[in-house]
């Protein structure tokens, strides 16, 4: 079987078929289940091959697994995102805002945005009051900027009108995306960027004591 950059892993690794038989659809794709070599993610193999039957499944997986035809994969991207130097369980939320996201649920990615907000106020000591109050909060204590705030508020108004049942307008792609990018804005500020500088302070610090030889 071909490799291709695994959506999971991010590895560029051979994927093995899983089924003894490719499948067919009604548009006339072929599917084949494959696993990644590395981390043993399921990922679906297509191709077009028009000249063959319903019934030749096991021909279907000799071409497609032998590199004989193009294949298209699907997962394309990662559904989620990783989040380096974000708290576990974070991270987890925020990664399924971006998952919710890649499959056009952009109600599920709003609300579960509000509550990565809500959770990352609780972890940076602001635990009481509403989510207005905890974010206040945190730039009065000068956690986070002017610009981290108001990136938070606007998560919270869009993510109050969904988490309250209030459906009538609906969440388009650009509102949904340009909810990613404000709480990208929160995570980078608050853990991200402080973990970057500290890891390069400390290898400015290494450096001005180890000897040179």
């Amino acid at each position: 079987m071909a490799s291709r950059v695994c959506w999971n892993c991010g590895i560029a690794a051979h994927h093995t078929p899983c089924t003894e038989q490719a499948t067919r659809a009604d548009d006339g794709r072929w599917f084949l289940a494959c696993t990644c070599d590395n981390c043993r993610t399921m990922s679906i193999a297509t191709a077009n091959i028009a000249h063959l039957a319903d019934d030749h499944r096991s021909t279907a997986k000799s071409q497609m697994s032998g590199n004989k035809t193009t294949l298209a994969w699907y997962p394309q991207h990662t559904l989620g995102r990783r989040f380096e130097h974000v708290p576990d369980t974070i991270a987890a939320a925020a990664s399924e805002v971006w998952a919710c996201y890649s499959v056009a649920q952009y109600r599920a990615a709003t609300i579960m945005a509000r509550a990565t907000v809500e959770a990352i106020c609780k972890d940076q000591g602001a635990a009481t009051g509403n989510l207005q109050a905890k974010i206040e909060h945190l730039y009065e204590q000068e956690v986070i900027s002017r610009g981290a705030k108001d990136a938070a508020h606007e998560i919270r108004f869009l993510g109050n009108d969904m988490a309250h049942g209030d459906f009538v307008t609906a969440i388009d792609e650009e509102e949904a995306a340009d909810i990613l990018n404000f709480l990208e804005v929160l995570l980078e500020e608050i853990y991200q960027r402080p973990a970057q500088l500290n890891a390069h302070r400390q290898r400015r610090l290494h450096r001005a004591t180890t000897p040179t030889t």
